[in-house]
């Protein structure tokens, strides 16, 4: 069934393109985006405040979120800078709310629907800008990159990473040829932008989807498969950590990953510092750092926007506390979502065990975690949401059916029937 493009959905696609960061390459006056998002948010008032309790509902329901909102809040009394952490917190819960009104009010099936019509004009206008304007490829350091909408090649490259994800789901549910010519579109454009984290996360995201397959069909030539596979993984990896000189030399970097191991062991030191609650949420990358980063600028040799690791980013905003029950509420999507594929090989929850692995993964040499008024966060509320929403009904019906079924005293099925 195709998707009804409503006023609201409509607003949806349009939000998750400028919040995909395409905001920043064609408005360049800050003032002018927070102006610009403040309507935003005013929008999805007016569109969705007759469903406020059915969102809160849904809201409240995730405990493990709602506990991680509360550690930041401690985090941000305790901080330095309670006003700046807590407008942050408060500009965090609204983009969480637009997630929980997509969950609320769309399934997932046309959650997914929207998200390949955001990602095929994503495709489209990043080819464009590339093809028919100078500023859509890099210069300088990364010259001839290339960068599409986005202000750097990273960023097209991680839209684009998410982007195959959403086509293979999609592909997965019917072959279309639209469908594969995006995907290859998307495989094409991580090429492109030279986002050698970007190759990473696709290849990650294709071993997932295959990996539940193999695991689904439960036969010997599978496990000697498994087995053989991750051989060569480990044998792989082995070489890359004898020969790591000339692996990082293949990839374009240095074995510092481009001074990203620098910045980690300093980071780790700051975090030491203040380790349960952290800095509070926004306040450590605060003008870029300045306040504690800029007496290692000379050692860096870089000025560094984030920590080039969601993780102790997280620590640096909430401290190890908040970074806790991240890991949980990501390692209960997980399990959630490859139960959920392992027992119905729906292609929906390839999309969700798929994304969270990936995504998992990106944030150990990007940070894509906690970000607001960004559609990584949107979609990272709405996969956490849907797995326990899923999960939970699956269980529910997977119960009903049991119960439906009892033996007699000569072993016989005995239907029963329920009412309502």
């Amino acid at each position: 069934m195709k998707l009804n493009l409503s006023p609201q959905i409509l607003f949806i696609i349009v939000t998750c393109i400028l919040f995909s960061g395409s905001f920043y390459t064609f408005i360049s006056n800050n003032d002018l985006v927070n102006k610009i998002i403040l309507v935003i948010y005013i929008i999805y008032f007016l569109f969705y405040f007759k469903y406020i309790k059915g969102i809160f509902k849904i809201l409240f329901e995730q405990k493990l979120l709602i506990l991680f909102f509360g550690v930041l809040s401690f985090s941000a009394i305790l901080s330095s800078h309670k006003i700046l952490a807590f407008e942050n917190l408060i500009i965090l819960l609204a983009t969480t709310l637009i997630s929980v009104i997509i969950v609320q009010r769309y399934s997932l099936e046309n959650w997914l629907k929207i998200l390949s019509v955001v990602y095929a004009i994503l495709i489209i206008m990043s080819f464009v800008y590339s093809l028919t304007s100078p500023n859509g490829i890099e210069t300088g350091f990364h010259a001839g990159a290339w960068k599409g909408i986005y202000l750097h090649k990273n960023q097209l490259g991680f839209v684009m990473v998410f982007s195959t994800i959403v086509w293979l789901s999609m592909l997965k549910r019917k072959f279309t040829y639209k469908r594969l010519i995006f995907f290859l579109f998307s495989l094409i454009l991580v090429l492109l932008s030279d986002s050698s984290t970007g190759l990473i996360g696709i290849v990650i995201s294709i071993i997932a989807i295959n990996t539940i397959k193999i695991f689904n069909k439960k036969n010997y030539l599978n496990v000697a498969l498994v087995f053989f596979g991750f051989s060569f993984i480990i044998s792989v990896m082995s070489f890359a950590i004898i020969n790591y000189q000339a692996v990082t030399n293949i990839l374009g970097k240095d074995i510092t990953l481009t001074g990203r191991t620098v910045l980690w062991g300093i980071l780790l030191d700051f975090i030491k510092n203040s380790p349960f609650f952290g800095y509070g949420y926004g306040v450590f990358w605060l003008d870029g750092g300045y306040n504690f980063m800029s007496p290692y600028w000379s050692t860096l040799k870089f000025f560094p926007q984030h920590g080039h690791n969601g993780y102790l980013d997280l620590a640096l905003d909430g401290g190890i506390s908040s970074l806790i029950i991240m890991v949980l509420i990501l390692l209960s999507g997980l399990i959630k979502s490859y139960k959920l594929v392992q027992k119905t090989n729906d292609y929906k929850f390839f999309y969700l065990f798929t994304f969270l692995v990936t995504f998992m993964i990106y944030n150990l040499s990007e940070s894509v975690l906690l970000k607001f008024n960004n559609l990584s966060w949107i979609m990272f509320i709405t996969v956490i949401i849907y797995a326990n929403i899923e999960y939970k009904n699956f269980k529910q019906k997977s119960t009903i059916l049991k119960n439906t079924e009892r033996l007699d005293k000569n072993g016989n099925k005995l239907t029963l029937l329920f009412k309502g």
